[in-house]
């Protein structure tokens, strides 16, 4: 006999379970099972319970009569009410109460329900609790169908739900009649966003009545799409505003799988229509995911996640087969977006992108994979990021990629500009462009990669002009980065001889890198400067920068290639003393 079956056992009679009886019953069975009923489950709403079943008026019985749909109807108040009735039920105390509705509702203002069920003024047909205790509030999306017929390549009907979300988005960033139990209260007390859960299912996102993103997810509200699919439509008339869904300042998403509408056509050829905006957020968890693998941002003409000015923000466990993966922009006046920049943001002109954590993240994208920040003026960088776009003026980027890679597309890979850019356990596989194999760093101060893969067997792959095989002139392309690190990778290229690992377009090399503990297991890198071949280390041994230290001697060569010793630290690149005879 199953769990679900012992809770709708048949085989009792009348009276068994009763409170005295010293015989098991359905209530017991519940009780005693690892899946109890807590206080705002919806166990007894669906069945878990057969109508009619014998459960104690008891802390524990009332407890887990708290989800049933009586007790939710009555603790869903009209708008703008938040007080309830908290008399105790004390004159049943420890009498069986039937599961019935009269059952139900005679015990919805027991001490124990009202006492762990918190609420919020909200639609009764757009949102109800799923979690109610001292330090959370949090909602399930209510009156959304999941009802799309369609599949990723494949149009069908369904309900347009873009209404009933968005209401339940705004519902849910209400501060609630002085801010004790809606979103505000709980982002600046508690440290947390209200999250509003979408059910599992797929659903059918129409496009917006005006010219904004289909959803717009306030500040302090976490919107969890993770175990549903969206279909988005594009909007109907061309525009740079739109997006799937726009985040502003601390709200934040849970991504499942969203894609286009296989029937939804953009309005023109522009590629600005993105999946997912995050505007100007601070200190945001950005777009997260429980499991790598299950979420996916596919097929959008832009950017799965475009960063317009977004500050410290995270993004996890997700598949990217749009156009590009991510693409930063910095926020200035007359931005192409046509975003007005608000009075109380931070460095609120020419803001730019800062601290991205990028972790478990793979991009098989038609046209690049990482790219910014660049300046969001309406050049052809900016719509069709021919790469030479960048913004160096507000370049300030912190990049951290942890994981995941890039794979199967004839485009570059990354082509960023910032401070710090750290690549970790990362892979390379089948991808590069006409201008090199692995990315593009242009004036980065610190540019770090630490146990790389790359694999290159000349393999078909597609690209913006249709599937190729590239064979660019070099694996990384580094202008203006001051320098470099590489600890660690794995080499498998097995089409390509004799590519040079990093250069400049300008010839100049890093003012300090050092390249060691790659190993090839076929075609090696070219040996150059940058790279000494096959478990060899590499450095620049500058006289002030990158040279090396041993027991306190310092090593060096001098600009005429004479090696030299001091036991400190040298003051000019001739200091020292010229080590032995060298030819």
């Amino acid at each position: 006999m199953g769990l679900i079956d012992e809770h709708l056992r048949t085989d009792v009679t009348a009276g068994d379970g009763a409170p005295g009886s010293g015989k098991p019953g359905p209530a017991d069975d519940m009780q005693n099972s690892n899946l109890k009923v807590n206080a705002i489950g919806d166990v007894l709403s669906v069945g878990y319970l057969a109508e009619g079943a014998i459960v104690p008026n008891t802390p524990e019985g009332r407890a887990a009569l708290a989800g049933s749909t009586e007790l939710s109807t009555a603790f869903a108040p009209a708008s703008g009410s938040t007080a309830y009735a908290t008399a105790s039920q004390g004159a049943k105390a420890d009498q069986a109460v039937p599961n019935t509705t009269a059952g139900r509702s005679d015990l919805a203002a027991s001490s124990e329900v009202t006492s762990r069920i918190e609420t919020v003024a909200y639609p009764r047909a757009s949102l109800v609790p799923v979690a109610a205790f001292s330090r959370t509030v949090d909602f399930i999306i209510k009156g959304a169908v999941p009802d799309y017929t369609g599949r990723m390549t494949v149009a069908g009907t369904g309900t347009d739900n873009r209404a009933a979300i968005q209401a339940a988005l705004d519902a849910a960033a209400q501060p609630d009649g002085g801010g004790r139990y809606g979103s505000y209260w709980y982002s600046y007390q508690k440290r947390r966003s209200v999250k509003v859960k979408l059910p599992p299912g797929h659903y059918l996102i129409g496009p917006p009545p005006t010219d904004t993103a289909s959803l717009n997810v306030p500040e302090h509200v976490d919107f969890d799409t993770s175990e549903a699919v969206l279909y988005y439509q594009y909007p109907l008339t061309a525009t740079a505003k739109w997006a799937g869904a726009q985040v502003y300042k601390s709200g934040s998403i849970q991504v499942g799988t969203w894609i286009p509408a296989a029937d939804s056509v953009a309005p023109d050829t522009k590629r600005l229509y993105d999946a997912i905006r995050l505007v100007a957020t601070d200190n945001c968890q950005g777009v997260v995911t429980g499991s790598r693998g299950h979420s996916e941002i596919a097929g959008f003409q832009g950017a799965g996640i475009r960063l317009i000015g977004a500050w410290i923000t995270t993004i996890s466990d997700i598949n990217f087969t749009s156009d590009w993966g991510i693409i930063f922009s910095s926020m200035t006046s007359g931005n192409i977006y046509g975003l007005t920049i608000p009075d109380d943001m931070p460095s609120r002109l020419g803001r730019g992108v800062t601290d991205v954590t990028i972790n478990n993240c793979y991009f098989q994208t038609r046209r690049g994979g990482i790219v910014g920040p660049i300046v969001p003026d309406g050049g052809g960088g900016t719509t069709t990021m021919g790469g030479n776009n960048l913004d160096y003026t507000n370049g300030a980027l912190q990049l951290y990629m942890n994981g995941g890679g890039f794979e199967n597309f004839n485009a570059l890979p990354i082509r960023v500009t910032g401070y710090e850019i750290v690549l970790t356990n990362v892979l390379w596989e089948e991808v590069s462009s006409g201008t090199a194999m692995a990315g593009w760093f242009d004036a980065v101060r610190q540019l770090t990669i630490r146990n790389m893969r790359w694999n290159h067997t000349g393999k078909l792959v597609p690209g913006p002009s249709g599937d190729a095989v590239s064979a660019p002139p070099l694996f990384l392309r580094l202008d203006s980065v001051e320098a470099f690190k590489v600890d660690g990778g794995y080499v498998h290229n097995t089409y390509q001889d004799n590519l040079p690992f990093a250069k400049s377009n300008a010839g100049l090399f890093p003012d300090s890198y050092e390249v060691s503990s790659i190993r090839a297991d076929a075609k090696d890198f070219a040996k150059d400067v940058l790279y000494a071949g096959t478990g060899q280390v590499s450095m620049s041994g500058r006289w002030n920068k990158g040279h090396l230290v041993l027991g306190g001697y310092h090593i060096w060569p001098d600009a005429s290639g004479v090696l030299r010793v001091k036991s400190s630290a040298p003051t000019s690149d001739t200091d020292g003393t010229v080590i032995g005879t060298q030819s």
